[in-house]
């Protein structure tokens, strides 16, 4: 393989050079890249048509540049002619059109590749080519080949670009060559040099590679805020040298055009995903140089036959005169190239990216990759004089600029991540303490309650020593009545009821002295209760059997076989309440219509489950979205909202545990979770 540049002067010249290096003999095993800084389509059809002349079977590639590498320097507003004559290397190349970028990439690249391709050079338009959906397309027809090359480019303007592939000119497609076979050895590399600068942006509405809204602000505005007026008035180019940089995965993105709808909104060279964190970002000219030596370091022992450059606009613009101090490492090898509008590159990772603000770098050989005496790259002259501070201060001022700006950020990502951990520990001793308040909130609740039920015990403590009283004198009154034969199924009946009212009566008292208990002297009040489930369930089946029976219900009990007795951290009555409002409720729920209200009981990780289900009308959303918050009830003036609301806080502020609920229009599930008592921290 050679490879020979020539920086075009005239036909004669060009016709005379051909000649003179025997390129004809290569036949279609010949390559010619065109870089012209000239942006004149005549000229470089009339050039087209000369090189056909002379290389009648050579495969020409041409692009518009916004400047032009040719061994180890730059030019601009030339024509650079690179030749790669190849030996054992085949050559396939196209043109395509197409408004489905992604579609046009797919289908250059499956007419061009083989099994055997070892790269796919290709030159586009960037204003009608979506460079991020294109290459997606090229990675359908594979990933075993490099992706390489550019968008065309028009000296910083950002119009009238145009690729030519052969005799095809187009300022709306896509030109490629494939080049494949064995033999051939590639390597490729990348330079950024881009750091982020300010603060870190969200992209809050984007489409493609069109953003709207950076924070919720309108594009434009936020470059107008950031940037200044004068930078935002000649967008995009003016900030080109200040892309956005996609921060998870340091890929810049410059502005590419300003839409006709006056909304704010910029497009740029390939995608930008809305949700992404950017921000601005700056060259480090001293950054770029010490990576470049770096990287080209592995390759300045390597013979290379060829290595092309395709660099972005915005570093020729920024680095300026010292944009070639980036391939210096490279001389003695001969290397093309030109500077575009966004470079086409293959991760390791075999992942096609659409870049900006980036030096790509492309090697090839047909004879293996194989070394050859080092030769040390010019050392780094800074251009700086500790002699009379004049010289080069400039560049000192610049790269001066650059460290401050370096050394700021990188504070402000300390002080956030510091703030952002101290923020993560207050957010978490505030959730503490809401569920400490929520707790307390939950036992003055219950408190209060129980100041309420102790009022009520108090005044229903006479009346109920009445009917204890007067059921003792009736029990003996039926005692006599006993004494007649005749009379013995009657005093069956009346002693069955008089059996119902005591066990009522009982727990009425009961309810009584445990209120007290807590009221009169809660500082004596127990944490923890053993607690006799099957009698709990047996005593609110009794409470609770007549009113089940007028609503057509039967409670069914299902009781795993370890559950037996427990320690809860509250009084069994507490429990049988509960258990009386979700059983009568569920009750209601069947409308008069019957059915079973389930009651099932298990451990579970040191909690006592318990849920009570219906297959009733369900509760309404308007209901279930305020239920255990107010009082409020479907039973209409048949109802107070107590039950439910006196539930949560006894649940809540008494039992340490939670309570629950899943409802449909086919019935509701409360489930209630109630932590052991050994449990308790």
């Amino acid at each position: 393989m050679r490879t020979l540049n020539l920086l075009y002067q005239t036909t004669d010249a060009l016709r005379e050079y051909v000649l003179e290096n025997k390129m004809a003999e290569n036949g279609e095993q010949c390559l010619v890249q065109i870089f012209s800084g000239i942006n004149d389509a005549v000229l470089i059809a009339s050039l087209i048509k000369e090189l056909r002349g002379l290389l009648p079977n050579a495969h020409i590639l041409a692009a518009t540049t916004a400047g032009e590498i040719i061994d180890c320097r730059t030019e601009s507003s030339s024509i650079v002619l690179s030749f790669s004559l190849f030996e054992k290397t085949v050559l396939r190349s196209a043109l395509m059109e197409g408004d489905d970028s992604f579609a046009l990439g797919k289908a250059l690249a499956e007419q061009l590749v083989s099994d055997d391709s070892k790269v796919l050079l290709l030159f586009g338009n960037s204003l009608t080519i979506n460079g991020s959906e294109m290459l997606e397309g090229v990675a359908e027809a594979g990933v075993h080949f490099v992706v390489a090359g550019g968008f065309a480019g028009n000296n910083g303007f950002y119009t009238n670009t145009f690729v030519c592939c052969n005799e095809q000119l187009s300022y709306t497609g896509l030109a490629g060559v494939s080049l494949s076979g064995a033999a051939l050895e590639v390597i490729t590399e990348r330079n950024f040099g881009w750091q982020p600068i300010g603060k870190t942006m969200t992209v809050t509405k984007a489409k493609k590679n069109r953003v709207y809204t950076l924070d919720g602000q309108p594009t434009q505005a936020v470059y107008e805020k950031y940037l200044g007026q004068e930078v935002a008035r000649y967008l995009p180019g003016s900030a080109t040298e200040f892309p956005l940089l996609l921060l998870d995965d340091m890929v810049a993105r410059c502005p590419l055009a300003m839409p006709e709808e006056r909304d704010g909104s910029l497009y740029f060279i390939g995608n930008v995903p809305e949700g992404a964190r950017v921000a601005f970002s700056c060259g480090n000219a001293e950054q770029i140089i010490r990576r470049s030596n770096e990287m080209f370091d592995d390759w300045a022992d390597k013979r290379l036959e060829a290595i092309f450059i395709y660099s972005c606009t915005a570093r020729y613009m920024f680095m300026q005169q010292r944009v070639a101090e980036e391939w210096q490492a490279f001389r003695g090898i001969a290397m093309a190239g030109f500077f575009t509008y966004g470079e086409y590159f293959q991760t390791p990772r075999k992942k096609n990216v659409l870049l900006n603000i980036t030096t790509t770098i492309l090697g090839l050989s047909e004879h293996g990759i194989c070394t050859r005496p080092r030769e040390a790259p010019p050392e780094y002259v800074s251009g700086f004089s500790a002699d009379n501070f004049v010289d080069g201060k400039k560049n000192m001022v610049v790269t001066m600029l650059n460290n401050l700006l370096t050394a700021v950020v990188k504070d402000l990502e300390e002080s956030n991540a510091r703030l952002a951990e101290k923020n993560q520990r207050l957010e978490a001793q505030a959730e503490k303490l809401r569920e400490s308040q929520e707790a307390m909130i939950q036992r003055e609740k219950a408190v209060s309650l129980g100041h309420l039920m102790a009022g009520i015990a108090h005044n229903l403590k006479t009346p109920l020593m009445s009917s204890s009283g007067g059921l003792s004198l009736i029990r003996k009154l039926v005692g006599q009545l006993a004494c007649f034969p005749g009379n013995l199924g009657l005093v069956k009946e009346i002693e069955s009821w008089i059996g119902e009212i005591y066990e009522s009566l009982r727990y009425i008292s009961d309810v009584i002295n445990t209120v007290n208990g807590y009221v009169v002297n809660p500082s004596k009040a127990q944490y923890d209760y053993e607690i006799d489930l099957p009698d709990v369930a047996r005593r609110v089946g009794i409470l609770l059997q007549h009113e089940l029976k007028q609503k057509k219900c039967r409670l069914d009990l299902v009781m795993d076989s370890e559950v037996n007795r427990v320690r809860l951290r509250s009084h069994e009555n507490d429990l049988i309440q509960v258990l009386t409002v979700l059983v009568n409720n569920a009750g209601d729920a069947y409308k008069g219509k019957g059915g079973a209200v389930k009651v099932l009981m298990a451990i579970k990780w040191s909690r006592l489950v318990i849920r009570v289900e219906d297959e009733g009308c369900g509760i309404s959303p308007e209901v279930a979205a305020k239920l255990f918050r107010e009082m409020i009830t479907t039973k209409g003036k048949h109802g107070t909202g107590l039950g439910l609301y006196t539930t949560y806080s006894i649940i809540r502020g008494r039992f340490h545990g939670s309570i629950s609920f899943a409802t449909s229009k086919n019935g509701t599930q409360f489930t209630l979770e109630l932590p052991l008592a050994e449990e308790r921290g």
